[in-house]
């Protein structure tokens, strides 16, 4: 998001968005498949800049499971700061990481893939049940 023109790009689909909204055409506005800190700067832009007005939704993937839970810090600060109507999460099983073959291409680095297949190697039962259960 450190191009000015994408974050403009962005705003102005968002300001569109919200004219259809105003419309009555839409019901929802929101936002994903940003980082974490790029969707909070987003939500905020869309508040303090000629937009006047909150998101109603920001979905997050990947940010809340058992080998990740960085959403745990940016949820207060989106319901806060941005604010936004509704924070979702997905892929409690992390893209798939978290499952006996992770795909190759997930992006973490081969070190952590070994530790997801030693963990499955010596007790994939309990795997099992704490990536689904940690939230």
């Amino acid at each position: 998001m450190a191009c000015l023109a994408h974050k403009a790009h962005v705003l102005d689909g968002l300001a569109e968005l919200q004219k259809k909204k105003d419309e009555g055409l839409i019901k929802a506005i929101g936002i994903s498949g940003y980082p974490l800190p790029t969707l909070l700067r987003l939500a905020l832009l869309t508040l303090h800049t000629a937009l006047h007005t909150q998101l109603d939704g920001l979905l997050s993937y990947s940010h809340v499971n058992f080998q990740n839970s960085a959403f745990t810090v940016y949820a207060p600060r989106l319901r806060e700061r941005g604010p936004v109507g509704q924070l979702l999460t997905a892929s409690p099983l992390n893209m798939g990481l978290l499952t006996p073959t992770p795909p190759q291409w997930h992006p973490v680095p081969p070190e952590s893939k070994g530790l997801v297949a030693q963990a499955w190697d010596g007790g994939g039962n309990m795997l099992s049940v704490c990536r689904t259960s940690f939230v």
